[in-house]
């Protein structure tokens, strides 16, 4: 056969390690554009451990220390154990492999299914598997990632029986790979949804090679003591020709050698050798002591059922309540629609029965059809009422975030350092206020509590980094939520406490820190606009602290209370709006908008006020360096705080308007829902999100903290830390005399 492969041929190969499974083997390694990624072991002609031993003799014989080898299962689904010592000999190789000793170092630790399931991934849409042996293995791959079959290209099968219509007869009986594992069989054709192509045994028997060439043209090639090929085919083949050369009563079909796994092989690395192929319904029966395995070919499509007609009562039930609708404007009942035409006792379809509990069960089931989750994404049903895209008990995987891993380790390092220099430089800024806290008074006094609080929104981000390297507890729920039990998802609602304690921190102090600002500008305004003095802005102090912790604190509690709570994999942290753009908008955007425009309004009218008293000031010849010093550093301090939020809340809008395409995008590239056809990109566009971006908010948020001690680093605080350090040597000699 010529190459007829433009690009690579990604193959596994799912064998049960006899004599024709060789021939097949031998075949895809000497085919040139073949990609050959695992051989998968599976008991069938002889016993795994047999098989496994098998696999390594033929790799070894040809050099192919490239392919690994994985160990798959050692029975079928039911328990049973079906050998052929008779046709493949006592250890499935022509008992050429019995006696040897053997390295087994291309096995791998990986078992079986879990390898074809991580490489269906990998190369999802490229992969074809050309399953020699029984479907036990592809069968448990299926089983353990739904979305298994949909990853591949096409899966081959030799396997199953079938009517020939060539040859117009009934089959002989059941094919040896479909009868070790009928039930894997059945469920492989009856839940596949990729193209499945079956070489059946009839068709291998078709293919068949005459004695004659076998005994004059290539055994005699066994005699080149340099054609080690030859020599090991002959080692091999021998026992199988023995065992096709004895008489046998039933000889329907071919009296010729027959290596069945080799002509699937053929099928699947040169399609150009099949003549013909027709798309038929085809089923396993997998249970019964005589018929299990056997395949059912519906080769002249008797199972296609014909459209049903609508009985009588129900035309007449749709035209009582149509027809005077339909005269009463000007429509006539349709011809065709005539009820005595409709059958009354043949079968039809009839009028559903008038049952509330069943129309809500049909409600249900039908939406539960449209808008789950497949199952790799679904969680445990339980009291958590977990949801993802307004699907129930669904979530987003922590390791299958909108972000590939690497980016997630840039951003979590980047905060994680951002988070720390916020922590050293409002903790300074505490110290320095708490050493001389007189000096410090109204209208400054609100840098304080800001600091306080991006203090505490500090320690929260700190925590999650830490926390990155102890397993991400705080935002990743332990596998056993996993409906599968093998996903982490990304913690939702209130039963985490870290989750919540960490989301307190951030969302409630990073309120307060907005509030904080906006009655700094009202302090600034009161003091220059309106001539306040210390203590009559001091004695409204209790109001800005109402305001200041009662507001954000109303705001956390509803949130608490609608359970809008997420946990945000690229910090480590919970914070809320994250999935949920209304929640992002009403609770974060709109919020930090509105105390802008206060906040901005507040410091223009003070600023105002200043700019007259300096003009007035300067008219009178009076020195007004202090005044602008002030001024310069009030000015300072509020642009340094308005562009990272103008910034930051530009950042929010950007995920407002593209967090709907980055969740397509990610849905169909994850094949998040059961329903294929649900996950369809519009004109196959995708969008991913920038982490450049996401990097610049976190920035943002945390920019504040970072410069708030450059509002205490001056001459005066240097003086208050030499004073409060030779304080502290006196107190300190003092106790010591």
């Amino acid at each position: 056969m010529a190459s007829s492969l433009k690009t690579p041929l990604k193959l596994i190969i799912d064998s049960d390690p006899g004599i024709d499974d060789y021939h097949a083997i031998t075949m895809a390694l000497s085919y040139p554009n073949v990609q050959l990624l695992g051989i998968t072991i599976v008991t069938g002609n002889t016993s795994l451990v047999n098989g496994v031993r098998n696999i390594h003799y033929l790799l070894h014989a040809l050099s192919r220390k490239d392919v690994p080898v994985f160990r798959g299962a050692d029975r079928a689904l039911d328990g049973n154990q079906k050998y052929a010592p008779h046709v493949h000999g006592e250890d499935g190789f022509g008992n050429a492999t019995k006696d040897k000793r053997i390295d087994l170092d291309l096995l791998c630790d990986e078992p079986a299914p879990v390898a074809l399931v991580r490489l269906a991934r990998e190369n999802r849409g490229e992969l074809v598997i050309a399953a020699i042996g029984p479907l036990t293995n592809i069968f448990l791959a299926h089983r353990l990632d739904p979305e298994f079959s949909r990853n591949l290209k096409c899966l081959y099968i030799m396997g199953g029986d079938c009517t020939v219509p060539r040859f117009n007869t009934l089959s002989i009986g059941i094919e040896f790979n479909f009868a070790c594992d009928a039930l894997a069989a059945s469920r492989v054709l009856e839940e596949f949804q990729t193209t499945i192509r079956i070489v059946t045994f009839e068709l291998t028997c078709m293919a068949a090679i005459p004695f004659a060439t076998i005994d004059n043209e290539i055994l005699p090639l066994a005699r080149d003591s340099n054609n080690s090929k030859a020599r090991l085919f002959a080692e091999v083949t021998q026992y199988l020709i023995d065992f096709l050369k004895t008489p046998k009563t039933n000889r329907e079909l071919s009296s010729d050698f027959n290596s069945c796994d080799t002509v699937c092989m053929a099928c699947v690395l040169d399609e150009s050798v099949i003549e013909e192929k027709r798309q038929v319904y085809a089923c396993v029966e997998p249970y019964g002591k005589f018929a299990a395995g056997h395949m059912i070919s519906d080769w002249h499509d008797h199972f296609k059922l014909s459209a049903l007609k609508p009985c009588r009562a129900l035309c007449e039930e749709s035209r009582d309540g149509c027809e005077s609708e339909m005269k009463r404007f000007g429509y006539p009942w349709p011809l065709k629609f005539r009820c005595d035409e409709f059958p009354t006792n043949e079968p039809c379809v009839s009028a559903p029965t008038k049952n509330h509990n069943s129309e809500l069960l049909l409600s249900r089931g039908i939406e539960d059809l449209d808008v789950s989750c497949s199952d790799q994404y679904r969680t445990i049903s339980n009291d958590f009422n977990y949801k993802f895209d307004h699907k129930p008990n669904c979530g987003m995987p922590c390791n299958h975030s909108l972000f590939v891993t690497t980016q997630v380790d840039y951003i979590r390092q980047y905060v994680g350092v951002l988070s720390i220099l916020c922590l050293l430089s409002t903790l300074f800024t505490i110290m320095t206020y708490s050493i001389d806290l007189s000096r410090y008074r109204y209208p400054e006094r609100p840098i304080l509590f800001l600091s306080i609080c991006y203090f505490a929104l500090a320690c929260a981000y700190v925590g999650g980094f830490v926390n990155y390297y102890y397993g991400s507890s705080i935002v990743c729920n332990p596998e056993n939520f996993s409906l599968l039990r093998d996903t982490r998802f990304l913690v939702q609602g209130t039963h985490n406490r870290l989750c919540v304690l960490t989301f307190l921190l951030i969302y409630y102090f990073g309120m307060a820190s907005m509030i904080w600002w906006v009655i700094l500008t009202l302090t600034w305004f009161l003091a220059a606009g309106l001539k306040w003095g210390h203590e009559a802005i001091e004695s409204q102090s209790a109001y800005f602290h109402l305001a200041s912790w009662g507001i954000p604190a109303c705001l956390s509690v509803i949130l608490i209370s609608k359970r809008s709570i997420e946990g945000d994999y690229l910090t480590g942290v919970c914070y809320t709006g994250l999935t949920e753009p209304n929640v992002q908008l009403g609770f974060i955007i709109v919020p930090i908008c509105t105390l802008l425009f206060v906040g901005l309004c507040f410091l223009l009218g003070g600023f105002i006020s200043v700019f007259k008293i300096r003009t007035v000031m300067k008219h009178e010849g009076t020195k007004t360096d202090k005044l602008e010093r002030f001024m310069v550093r009030i000015g300072a301090f509020s642009v340094v705080y308005i562009v990272p939020q103008l910034i930051l809340i530009i950042c929010l809008f950007y995920e407002q308007y593209n967090y709907f395409y980055w969740l397509q995008t990610w849905k169909h590239e994850k094949y998040f829902c059961s329903n294929a056809t649900h996950c369809q990109l519009n004109e196959n566009r995708k969008f991913r999100p920038r982490y450049e971006l996401f990097m610049i908010k976190y920035t943002c948020m945390l920019a504040i903290g970072i410069i708030s001690s450059g509002w205490v680093l001056n001459g005066k605080t240097m003086a208050s830390w030499r004073i409060f350090f030779s304080r502290q040597r006196r107190s300190s000699g003092s106790e010591l005399l």
